[in-house]
């Protein structure tokens, strides 16, 4: 067996920025992500120059969730977001691999979960200032919402 589970996410763009004025606010757009959960390696290494996969399981773990039984687990990426350019490529990657961890367990989570679990990776990566809640719910799910960074996600 190569892969465990699969998970997707699409890109977005920013309409309110939480830093600046306290709420954010993103819109998704028509790029996907696709994350893979492999337990041997895939051809080609996803380029994670921040170790926001490796945090991705870090706050799995720390947030009691099942792991995959096996001893080593690597991720396959495959992007039509243009990293580092603003549309959101690492919240859809964040999404993304704790869908496809959700896959390969058989977890059910709610978007709200998910939302927290990539805000709480973000952190852990040192690639957010305020959680990318609304970059994370704007790449979960269709629509937009306006957030309060500081409140959980199922209450923003």
């Amino acid at each position: 067996m190569a892969v465990l589970g699969v998970g997707e996410a699409h890109g977005a763009c920013s309409l309110l920025h939480a830093a600046g004025i306290g709420y954010g606010s993103s819109l998704p757009i028509a790029l996907n992500t696709k994350v893979a959960l492999r337990d041997n390696p895939p051809k080609n290494s996803p380029n994670d120059p921040d170790g926001l996969l490796e945090n991705i399981l870090k706050v799995w773990k720390e947030a009691g969730q099942k792991m995959p039984e096996h001893d080593d687990l690597f991720w396959a990426v495959k992007s039509d977001i243009p990293p580092r350019q603003g549309l959101k490529s690492s919240s859809s990657v964040a999404i993304a691999a704790l869908r496809a961890l959700c896959n390969a367990t058989n977890t059910k989570l709610e978007n709200s979960e998910l939302v927290d679990l990539a805000s709480e990776a973000h952190f852990e990566s040192g690639i957010t200032l305020t959680g990318s809640k609304d970059d994370n719910w704007a790449v979960c799910e269709g629509g937009w919402k306006i957030i309060d960074p500081n409140l959980p996600a199922k209450e923003g």
